[in-house]
């Protein structure tokens, strides 16, 4: 580190300190809580509010925090957010919309690790149609170095790797291609890293390189594997088990794995690629099957082939994804599941899902306005069965799921006073959902269209779930009680209609 920057950074440290630590907190608190601070340059492009994500023990779970930061223009667009109280490294994500004459876009730092007395200041500033960040203060360095690493991601460069993939007519080609490009990527990205290397801890170093290592062999060996290519031949077998062997070469420790999403998201892949091996040809082992038809198996090859936090956190991603469709087997699987989640918080998660979402469960009696302000509540609908969607506007998901819902499913019980169509829109504008009540994108006019009345993900109901996205669905019985908490969805109507008349027969 230059002398410029040493001096920079202690300067920063100062204002930051006073910008988001106030004098009544003890030097111990401030050395448990991450501040974050910044000046964003205005040039007309950016909103005026920025956006902090923190926490979540589980990749893509429950966020522990989210605070959404106005940017003071009278102070030369400085901003500031001060985390609660943390004792071991954790994930926090910083959005910022910048709108142009062309397009909506988001400039995001997304699960960029903070450490327990992190006081970080951002710079932003905008040249050319390309945002410029430049980090300062105690812990900046972990933010520069993921920063640049994100520069040569392989998000980047997917019109490469098509071009690359379209040279080859055979499969081993095409395999053995992507495997050249990420190891390539993961290769260049890594150098990067080691530049870092001397400036911070053995921990934060080896999780980074998980990530890594994590996000592009997920990215680039995983997704071959699509529904084209599946495993039918000897060949694409041997394709398959070099992978995973190739994969299993790596110097990480299963704790620091754990502390990886994305890691923990190609572990998960991997697993299902592994089932797919062992039942090769059988298409609800594919990718885009086993969360639907299988799920039990995925979660009993987790149990097995992983232990301790690991386990545990690859068993609550999987049970958390909006991708699982299999209503007996998500349940077969927390039931299985929860005896070997010990780690305390996550316990403590576990059993909250179990309470909630579980079949038999009672569900939230929500009580919600619709398009008239008229208040509606669950109870409302007791002795009906309840198919609940959660949607917001602006979600292609949660449209396409609803033009297949609204062509194909509601028909069939259209005429059946015994059944009810329930859309939730967790939209803050009130008229933006109204309007896209009334264009039907997201649901007929004649289902119950309810909103959270302002409050987003924030409204109760939301929290209770846990909602994180959408489109998240539910099937409620007759007597308000969970008959699936994950239905099937796209392109899976037939399988939807069977549950319904399941649930009507019970």
């Amino acid at each position: 580190m230059t002398t410029y920057r040493i001096l920079s950074a202690l300067l920063l440290g100062m204002v930051m300190l006073n910008f988001c630590c106030t004098p009544r907190q003890n030097k111990v608190a401030n050395k448990d809580r991450v501040c974050i601070t910044g000046n964003l340059e205005r040039s007309g492009v950016f909103s005026d509010t920025v956006s902090f994500y923190f926490g979540g023990e589980i990749p893509q779970g429950k966020r522990e925090l989210i605070s959404h930061v106005s940017i003071d223009e009278k102070d030369k667009g400085k901003f500031g957010f001060k985390s609660p109280v943390i004792r071991k490294p954790k994930r926090m994500t910083i959005t910022l919309k910048k709108i142009t004459d062309k397009k909506t876009e988001y400039v995001e730092l997304k699960d960029y690790l903070v450490e327990p007395g992190d006081s970080i200041h951002i710079e932003i500033s905008e040249r050319e149609g390309n945002t410029l960040l430049v980090f300062s203060g105690r812990g900046a360095d972990k933010f520069e170095c993921r920063w640049k690493i994100d520069q040569t991601g392989i998000t980047k460069k997917w019109t490469y790797v098509r071009k690359e993939m379209n040279k080859h007519h055979s499969i081993v080609n095409q395999f053995n291609r992507r495997v050249e490009i990420a190891d390539s990527v993961i290769a260049v990205q890594v150098s990067e890293l080691n530049k870092y290397r001397k400036v911070l801890t053995p921990e934060v170093y080896k999780i980074l390189k998980a990530d890594i290592i994590g996000n592009n062999n997920k990215q680039l060996k995983i997704r071959f594997w699509d529904s084209k290519n599946m495993i039918t031949t000897a060949e694409k077998l041997e394709l398959s088990q070099r992978m995973i062997a190739e994969s299993q070469k790596v110097d990480l420790e299963e704790n620091i794995m754990a502390m990886s999403p994305f890691y923990i998201r190609y572990l998960s892949d991997i697993t299902i690629v592994k089932l797919m091996l062992e039942n090769p040809g059988v298409e609800d082992y594919e990718l885009i099957h086993v969360r639907l038809r299988k799920f039990e198996d995925l979660c009993s090859k987790l149990r097995n082939d992983y232990t301790g936090i690991l386990r545990e956190k690859l068993l609550l991603y999987n049970l958390q994804s909006l991708h699982v469709q299999d209503t007996y087997g998500i349940d077969e699987c927390l039931r299985k599941s929860l005896e070997l989640i010990r780690t305390p918080s996550l316990k403590r998660i576990a059993n909250d899902w179990f309470g909630k979402k579980i079949r038999g469960a009672d569900a939230f009696n929500f009580a919600l306005p619709d398009t008239t302000g008229h208040i509606v509540q669950l109870e409302d609908f007791r002795g009906k069965v309840v198919y609940l969607d959660i949607w917001f506007t602006g979600c292609g998901g949660c449209a396409n799921l609803a033009a297949q819902v609204d062509k194909m499913v509601y028909p069939k019980f259209k005429e059946n006073p015994d059944v009810v169509f329930v859309s939730v829109s967790f939209d803050k504008n009130r008229e933006t959902w109204l309007k896209s009540v009334r264009e039907e994108k997201y649901g007929l006019k004649e289902y119950i269209n309810l909103y959270t009345d302002g409050l987003g993900l924030d409204h109760p109901f939301m929290k209770y779930y846990e909602v994180q996205g959408g489109p998240t669905t539910m099937l409620i019985d007759r007597r308000g009680k969970i008959y699936s908490s994950a239905p099937p969805k796209h392109g899976h109507t037939s399988e939807l209609i069977a549950l319904i008349n399941e649930a009507l027969e019970e």
